[in-house]
Parts: C-alpha cells; structure tokens; sequence
C-alpha cells in the first residue's frame, strides 16, 4: 500500500492551529514528594513541574 506523497490531514479552518491532550498529573492526591524516592532526579524535577502548575491552574485568581 502506498500513501502517496500528499498528506491528507488538513487544518479544520485556514490558520488553525489543532491542540493536543495537556500533560496532567493521573492523580493531585500524588504529591512530588511522595513519588521522589522512586523517580529519577530528572523526571522528578518535570513531575513537580506539571503538578504545580496543574495544581495552580485549578486554583482562583489571587486577590490584591
């Protein structure tokens, strides 16, 4: 089978920019320092990396 050299997955509408599924943490009841003894320096710097800011996206704005 062959595809052809012509990509069939076009933009909904001219300009679009098509978004993907947001990396999320699978639980917020995970906090990082639970996990920290069985990551990796590395992967445990990115969890709490996307744990916070997921967790601050969840919160109300802060008041002046």
């Amino acid at each position: 089978m062959h595809a052809g050299a012509r990509s069939r997955i076009r933009p909904k509408a001219k300009g679009a920019q098509e978004a993907h599924e947001a990396v999320r943490p699978t639980s917020i009841v995970r906090e990082p320092s639970a996990l920290k003894g069985m990551l990796s320096s590395d992967q445990f710097k990115l969890y709490k990396l996307i744990w916070e800011r997921f967790l601050a996206s969840q919160m109300s704005p802060a008041v002046s």
